[in-house]
């Protein structure tokens, strides 16, 4: 179960989100403690939402990972994308295919009511494009990146 975190829920639990946001950062980016003070910011001010996955049949609930995304509009075109900026499991053990197929049936919902064409994500996880190609989701680009 995918829940978008409230502004207060974000501010409660800060230090979890920041560290998981820490540990899944996109290949476009570095996390300065001034970074942090931004990403917080942005969190609070809508221009990223935080989300955090849940067990769908234990209870109590247990809290599997934390998430966030935002809204990409091409340059060019001007077609939105929901991306993933960030996804990190807090558990040892393997997350169920299942509550990723219920989360992302959650962000397909959020990403048509913003009106996105795509949801695009980053990820090194091998499982993560293996679940995706599973279910018909292209996983051929290569995105590069050069330091300057």
């Amino acid at each position: 179960m995918l829940i978008k975190l409230l502004k207060e829920q974000i501010s409660d639990f800060w230090e979890e989100i920041n560290f998981s946001i820490q540990q899944s950062l996109p290949p476009t980016t570095t996390y300065t403690e001034e970074d942090s003070k931004t990403m917080l910011e942005k969190c609070l001010t809508g221009e990223m939402e935080v989300w955090a996955m849940y067990s769908q049949e234990e209870e109590p609930r247990e809290l599997l990972a934390i998430g966030t995304t935002c809204l990409q509009e091409d340059f060019g075109t001007g077609v939105r994308s929901l991306l993933i900026y960030s996804f990190f499991s807090l558990k040892t053990e393997v997350i169920p295919d299942r509550e990723y197929e219920l989360g992302f049936v959650t962000l397909s919902r959020y990403a048509k009511f913003l009106g996105c064409k795509f949801i695009t994500a980053f990820t090194l996880n091998s499982r993560i494009r293996q679940l995706a190609k599973a279910t018909g989701r292209a996983t051929e680009q290569t995105y590069i990146t050069m330091e300057v």
